[in-house]
Parts: C-alpha cells; structure tokens; sequence
C-alpha cells in the first residue's frame, strides 16, 4: 500500500483508523457538496482533493479524530 499523505501514513504507522476531521459548519457544507457519496466524511482521499481545491479550509492546524483498530 503506497500513503503518498502524511495522515494517511501516520494512522498506518499508529494503527488508527480515521474518523472525523473537525471543521466549521461552511467546510463541512462544501465537503458534503463536493462529495455526495461520502456521508460519513472520512474518505481521506476525498479531503486531499478538497484540501487542493480549498486551501484555506485548513488554513490552521487539522485536528481530527482518529481510533485504535484491534
């Protein structure tokens, strides 16, 4: 499996999975806009390509939760 996103490779490295990023109501919007398919917003591949087209929706630091897989 190749992680070219930091997020990605330190849940892989952590043995996490991804659950949520935590955003402001206007990036979830757009996010639920852009994506349709992904209701429970945590394809991260997803977020990369929103991320590129709306640098600004993380103009600070991501803060996202993240649980250990058993």
């Amino acid at each position: 499996m190749v992680f070219n996103r930091p997020i990605d490779r330190f849940l892989a490295e952590n043995d996490l999975t991804f659950i949520d990023f935590h955003t402001d109501p206007l990036t979830t919007r757009s996010y639920r806009n852009m994506f349709l398919n992904d209701a429970a917003m945590t394809n991260l591949g997803n977020w990369h390509r929103f991320k590129t087209e709306y640098p600004a929706s993380f103009a600070g630091m991501y803060q996202f939760w993240a649980q250990k897989i058993r």
